[in-house]
């Protein structure tokens, strides 16, 4: 099976699904946006820093591991399940005892209480998350595809109605924990009928998963630490606001990755465990996740940078005008993550999970030293940090750290990605020039921002037409029955 064939299924329910919760979150967070001060952004952002932290923990690394395992026995698995359930469980509760801690270092008594509720979700999520990995590993994306929408949806309902009745930040909280019951009760129910954990634990049957889960474990902790220390540095030292900015910056440049990534990952990296041993498979394979990756993000990222400054007072509000410069700058960033992310399954799939713990443990190292060094210089000088410290890092790994181990050379990778770069930046050019001809529109905002979003569409799709109409092509692969 060629990611190409096998993916064509998954690519059709997930990109639906995806969409459709793409359109719930950007919704979700418009009205919150608009219903909650910033501080109430910041201060769930800081409970939010340690629930991700805590929730690293709570499958003890080993969920991934239940993919790329193909002998697993039905005992081991509920053996593996009341594992993640302890964990989850344990975490929930050192979660629970930090709120005191919580409170006093970021010098907020409210963020407190909000932490009771967070904890409450890891306990939750630790129910249905090995339902979701065995989802995952048969190719059932159908049933994971409707699951993230029922779960966006609920998050949805909760979020707003506790907002509307002067919930606070609270209704974020309670947007999080609907979410994340409504996820686990459907793959529950669906996963039932095919294999449910029993009463069996027996600490043999963890052997074969333990050295995957701790080098998961450590991934995940030098992943985490890279990617919240601004959130905690700025939390600290510029305070709630400033950080409710930063987040609503940063959420908006990284949600074409959180939506594309995940799709690509949950369909990429079952089929590439299955074919772990064919190297020239897994070559293109990943060749082609790379390719699609960067069209899809690229020119959502370089058309962002160009409309930022029309768009964020029309979709968030004026007071959020801010966020527009730390948008612009953090883009390129949002491409950074993109192609570092898309490694990641090869490699688990190899077995390779060592690799990934060296790359995001040297980022654990550099990019928190630089964010200290400049956290009192402001969000843009921060922001620049982010960008600049991520690429060099990167630059410096790439090889050994993503094409060495398939076999592949820089000309190989660099012709995958130079197309979709070059085209976005002509069609960022080309909308650029729209918003200075669109300016006597200030009066009609809303007509000017959908103009321009539906004129950047357009010209990115002639632009493929016209120079890469070979690739258009291939895509059609993906469309279910033509692969």
């Amino acid at each position: 099976m060629s990611l190409r064939a096998g993916a064509a299924v998954g690519m059709a329910w997930l990109s639906s699904s995806t969409g459709l919760t793409v359109m719930i979150n950007v919704a979700q967070t418009i009205v919150l946006a608009r219903l909650l001060p910033t501080r109430d952004f910041g201060l769930m952002t800081m409970v939010w820093v340690v629930a991700g932290f805590a929730q690293m923990f709570a499958d003890v690394g080993v969920s991934n591991a239940v993919i790329q395992r193909r002998d697993v026995t039905s005992k081991e698995l509920s053996s593996v399940y009341w594992l993640n359930v302890l964990a989850a469980s344990a975490i929930a509760f050192v979660v629970w005892l930090s709120a005191p801690l919580l409170a006093i270092y970021y010098r907020e008594p409210d963020v407190a209480g909000l932490v009771p509720w967070v904890a409450s979700t890891l306990v939750v999520m630790g129910l249905g998350q090995q339902f979701g990995m065995l989802m995952q590993r048969e190719l059932l994306f159908r049933s994971l595809a409707i699951g993230d929408v029922l779960a966006s949806l609920a998050g949805f309902v909760v979020a707003i109605t506790s907002a509307r009745l002067q919930a606070g930040a609270f209704a974020l909280v309670f947007g999080g924990l609907a979410a994340a019951t409504a996820r686990t009760i459907w793959l529950g129910a669906i996963m039932w009928r095919t294999w449910h954990p029993v009463f069996h634990f027996r600490a043999a049957d963890l052997r074969g998963f333990m050295r995957f889960g701790l080098f998961q474990i450590g991934d995940r902790m030098s992943n985490y630490v890279w990617s919240n220390a601004d959130y905690i540095l700025i939390g600290r030292f510029l305070g709630s606001s400033a950080l409710g900015i930063y987040r609503l910056a940063y959420e908006t440049v990284v949600r074409p990755l959180s939506s594309v990534n995940p799709i690509l990952n949950t369909i990429a990296y079952p089929i590439f465990a299955r074919h772990q041993h064919d190297d020239a498979k897994l070559r293109r394979g990943f060749i082609e996740m790379v390719r699609l990756m960067a069209t899809i993000v690229c020119p959502l990222l370089a058309g962002l940078i160009v409309i930022a400054p029309v768009a964020v007072p029309i979709v968030f509000g004026s007071r959020w005008t801010a966020a527009t410069v730390i948008i612009q700058i953090l883009a390129p960033l949002g491409v950074l993550r993109s192609l570092l992310n898309t490694p990641v399954s090869v490699l688990l799939a190899k077995g390779l999970v060592n690799r990934v713990f060296y790359l995001n443990l040297s980022l654990a190292i550099v990019l928190p030293i630089g964010y200290w060094l400049v956290v009192d210089s402001g969000l843009r000088a921060l922001a620049w940090t982010a960008v600049i410290l991520l690429g060099a890092v990167m630059a410096v790994w790439w090889k050994p750290f993503c094409l060495d181990p398939l076999g592949l050379q820089w000309t190989t990778y660099l012709r995958a990605i130079s197309s979709p770069l070059i085209l976005s930046g002509v069609m960022a050019t080309g909308v650029g020039a729209l918003v200075f001809g669109t300016a006597h529109l200030h009066t009609m905002p809303l007509l000017r921002l959908v103009s321009l979003v539906i004129s950047g569409g357009i010209l990115y799709g002639a632009l493929l037409w016209m120079f890469d109409r070979e690739y258009l092509d291939t895509l059609r692969g993906y469309v279910p029955g033509r692969g």
